[in-house]
């Protein structure tokens, strides 16, 4: 169900906008893909560490390294509610300039996760496709 937003910079025009909903579920995978990359390496973690430690790293160390960002980016994200993140944040902290540095580092990054992904699927599935 669509919602009508009358937004200052439109001068009074309405605006339709999809309702924005993130459920645990989507947040918990989220949080685990973004602090760990995927399932790459827990076989030698279980293996260096045991199952059980490596289990209780598994469950605790995604909380303990986004909570922090998860705090910050709901903070920024309550004081300035416009689509576009970091760029959206650096901008009015540093300028044009330094959004545009950021948006092409945070593109640069996702190039550089998802080639590596690529590579780690293919080195384990033992296959020359792409997975």
């Amino acid at each position: 169900m669509a919602t009508s937003v009358s937004l200052p910079q439109h001068k009074g025009a309405a605006v339709l906008r999809p309702p924005r909903t993130l459920r645990f579920t989507s947040l918990v995978g989220i949080t685990f893909f973004c602090v760990a990359g995927g399932a790459y390496g827990l076989e030698d973690a279980v293996g260096a560490a045991g199952p059980a430690w490596a289990l209780l790293a598994i469950l605790v160390v995604p909380w303990v390294w986004s909570l922090p960002m998860a705090l910050m980016t709901a903070e920024l994200t309550a004081a300035m509610p416009e689509d576009g993140g970091y760029v959206v944040w650096v901008e009015r902290a540093f300028g044009q300039f330094w959004a545009f540095q950021e948006g092409g580092g945070v593109g640069r990054a996702v190039l550089r996760t998802t080639r590596s992904t690529r590579s780690c699927s293919r080195n384990t599935s033992g296959s020359g496709f792409p997975v």
